[in-house]
């Protein structure tokens, strides 16, 4: 159980699904049901163009070992295993629930290869799950804005892909300029308040 403090509020959640329930209640039949949540990443989010990125870097390759980090239902490893030049993913979710239930059954709807899919409990970082050499593609689709720490969480990624190796932050909604610059001020000034 993952303890996280917002505004001196305790809030304790278990899972994603768990935070889906209870403050998204009618956005849940598209974490539950496959069926659903595919269509919604095909007509609601657009999501399923990430895998069409990502089968254009791996023409030519071979035996490739990927990461698929904060891999949520594990749509995106799920795509990706059917590629021939794949040889492994491991799929790292913080939600157990969502790797034993969902994980299967969208790699049987979308066609992909269970058997490359090594399912992972477990969090951004550290990442333990690095094979030997390291991995050749690292992915994140709609997870890296998770992490508290974009640098961190991007020097952890560096250390952990291959020399030639492929990082892809995926379908992350970028802020405007105004709201990044506005943010920067303000965490400064937090700062120098503390300092």
């Amino acid at each position: 159980m993952e303890k996280i403090i917002y505004k001196q509020l305790d809030i304790t959640l278990n899972t994603w699904g768990s935070s889906i329930e209870k403050y998204f209640p009618n956005e849940l039949i598209f974490w539950n049901n496959p069926d659903k949540h595919l269509e919604a990443h095909r007509e609601r989010w657009n999501l399923m163009n990430a895998v069409e990125l990502v089968k254009s870097y791996v023409k030519g390759k071979s035996e490739l070992k990927c990461l698929d980090l904060g891999c949520g239902t594990g749509w995106l490893a799920a795509a990706v295993s059917s590629l021939k030049e794949v040889k492994s993913i491991d799929a790292v979710d913080s939600d157990e629930k969502m790797l034993r239930t969902m994980l299967p059954q969208i790699v049987q709807k979308l066609s992909g290869d269970i058997s490359k899919v090594n399912p992972v409990n477990g969090l951004f970082t550290p990442i333990l799950t690095t094979p030997q050499g390291g991995y050749d593609f690292i992915f994140m689709s709609s997870a890296a804005h998770h992490h508290d720490n974009i640098f961190e969480l991007m020097k952890e990624l560096e250390k952990s892909v291959t020399k030639g190796g492929y990082i892809f932050l995926l379908n992350e909604v970028p802020i405007p300029d105004w709201k990044y610059r506005y943010n920067l001020l303000k965490l400064s000034g937090k700062a120098l308040f503390h300092t």
